[in-house]
């Protein structure tokens, strides 16, 4: 049970039953065979006392004032219920809220009666022939106070041990539930008396979506110990991961915007030879195009060749289109593609062009130029850009015209389109 202010407490405890935190590493308890095993136990009131009230379930002799006073508490009254989790390894716990009070004619005394929060812990536990033993505690291994609810009154308790130097806890096959240990704190001595049986009445795992996993078991990629799932993270795909999970996992995010690259097709025109902006290496023999131009170095007809796009980048639409202007006339020409830009974009002079793409190289389609310079991918009755480049979302390609110029500049015979980069696309 998580420690929460006194006046706080009683509302728990009007509430409803207090229970312990479930082991640490334990989603919630397993449902314990014998008082060996580890999990958690409920505890009930003693059924072998004869102190009254009877069937107490807690008894403190001299811990709140007078040496001779018997305050007695209940495990099973209204509201209230006290649970023990064993570790298996060495550890109990027990926590939760008790009513009673003093003694008095065989009754508790009303006007001193109230409810009682338990937290305690033994760090020294060991089984033999099935019972639960708890080992001599003086020196420091076990904790805990007793709070009184109604007055805010602790007492700290530590030491735990009797005369013979072990304290017999639980006992699993004699068949007498009745068992307590005596306490040493602050001076003031109490016995605790209950019995005990297994339960899986314990606090479940926390599940905040509902979907039977527990919360532990989900994803959480900005590990803030809320599953994504109940922070309704972005999921611009829609397929029930997060954008931030997909891009920690490797989907691309080129503009590292937190979006995933899937999510943002997109064509973009690359690598344009401008002498005054510089986007790439010089032409080869200074035949570059109008400043603000879009295309590649100049060749036979006066103007760069320039590579544009229409349709989309869609792989399910599979309606890109990329075309070719101010090519050569009725010339060979192949398209190619690329994974990866060029030295950074920069390009290589190559024939009379800027070669701009790389990693490795891909030739597609053999399109000669039309009589009015033209051409595009994919030519009739061609597969899909996407499917010719094995494209998947998400993916980045580069693409480029290569033509035949046997009169252009520089001597080379060949020259370039600029580039496009393309993101595809769901």
């Amino acid at each position: 049970m998580l420690r929460i202010p006194a006046l706080g407490i009683v509302v728990a405890a009007l509430a409803g039953s207090a229970v312990a935190s479930p082991l640490p590493g334990q989603p919630g308890c397993p449902a314990p065979v014998a008082f060996c095993d580890a999990g958690c136990y409920d505890l009930g009131n003693k059924v072998t006392g004869v102190v009254a009230p009877p069937n107490y379930g807690l008894r403190l002799d001299g811990m709140f004032g007078n040496p001779s006073d018997h305050w007695t508490f209940d495990f099973e009254a209204p509201q209230t219920g006290v649970q023990m989790c064993y570790d298996g390894l060495g550890t109990i716990t027990i926590e939760g809220v008790a009513y009673g009070g003093l003694d008095v004619g065989g009754a508790w005394d009303a006007v001193q009666q109230g409810f009682l929060e338990i937290h305690f812990t033994y760090l020294n536990a060991s089984c033999v022939n099935g019972d639960l033993l708890v080992l001599e505690s003086n020196g420091g291994l076990a904790f805990g106070t007793v709070e009184w609810v109604n007055t805010g009154e602790v007492i700290h308790l530590s030491g735990k041990a009797n005369a013979a130097g072990e304290i017999f806890l639980f006992d699993g096959h004699a068949g007498d539930p009745a068992r307590g240990w005596v306490m040493y704190g602050d001076g003031r001595v109490g016995d605790f008396a209950m019995t005990v049986a297994p339960t899986t009445d314990c606090p479940p795992a926390p599940d905040c979506d509902g979907d039977g996993i527990p919360d532990s078991q989900e994803l959480d990629c900005n590990q803030n110990q809320i599953p994504d799932d109940c922070e309704e993270l972005p999921d611009c795909d829609g397929n029930g991961i997060s954008d931030l999970c997909e891009i920690l996992g490797g989907a691309p995010d080129v503009n590292q915007n937190g979006i995933p690259d899937v999510c943002e097709p997109g064509v973009e025109v690359f690598c344009v030879p401008d002498p005054q902006v510089g986007f790439t290496v010089p032409c080869p023999c200074g035949n570059d195009i109008l400043p603000g131009a879009i295309g590649g170095c100049l060749n036979s007809t006066g103007q760069g060749a320039k590579l544009v796009a229409s349709g989309t980048p869609s792989i399910a639409a599979a309606d890109l289109l990329l075309t070719v202007e101010n090519l050569p006339a009725e010339q060979p020409g192949i398209f190619i593609s690329g994974v990866l830009p060029e030295s950074n974009g920069a390009g290589v002079p190559f024939r009379a062009g800027v070669l701009c793409i790389a990693g490795p190289i891909v030739r597609l389609q053999k399109v000669p130029s039309s009589p009015g310079g033209q051409s595009m991918l994919p030519a009739n009755g061609f597969d899909p850009i996407w499917m010719q480049v094995n494209a998947l979302p998400g993916e980045t390609h580069y693409f480029q015209f290569w033509f035949r110029d046997g009169d252009g500049p520089c001597g080379g015979r060949a020259n370039l389109t600029n580039a496009l980069r393309v993101t595809f696309g769901l």
